[in-house]
């Protein structure tokens, strides 16, 4: 509106109306954000550290990012489907093989890492 009509003032009143409205806004986004180590304790207990002899496998498990920030909301709702993800790639028919299988190394690797995109992934 400030645009139409050309005036300085009204330029300039638009402009700190809108520093206004904004400085509230960014602050109650920024209080709805929080780290994933909030939830990122849970997950070492969804993956078993040493396989069963049977299996002949070792696990380890990383989280990298725990400080990345999420929105409060996405961070209640994902505890769930990343511990149903870990759990399948911890098992010997998913992405963590046994001891030789394929020439795989005895030691596997789940990694969850955390930046502006959240993604897991497992190496064997």
């Amino acid at each position: 509106m400030s645009q139409a009509i050309d005036s300085p003032r009204l330029h300039e009143s638009a402009g700190r109306v809108e520093g206004l409205v904004k400085a509230p806004q960014q602050h109650a986004m920024k209080l709805r954000m929080m780290p994933l180590e909030m939830i990122a304790d849970r997950f070492p207990r969804a993956v078993p550290r040493p396989w069963p002899a049977t299996h002949g496998k070792e696990v380890n498990f990383e989280v990298l990012g725990k400080e990345t920030e999420l929105d409060r909301a996405i961070l209640e709702e994902t505890p769930g489907p990343y511990l149903h993800i870990l759990r399948n790639a911890s098992t010997t028919d998913r992405a963590v093989r046994g001891a030789g299988a394929k020439g795989k190394p005895p030691v596997g690797t789940i990694r969850l890492e955390a930046s502006r995109n959240v993604r897991a992934s497992s190496s064997a």
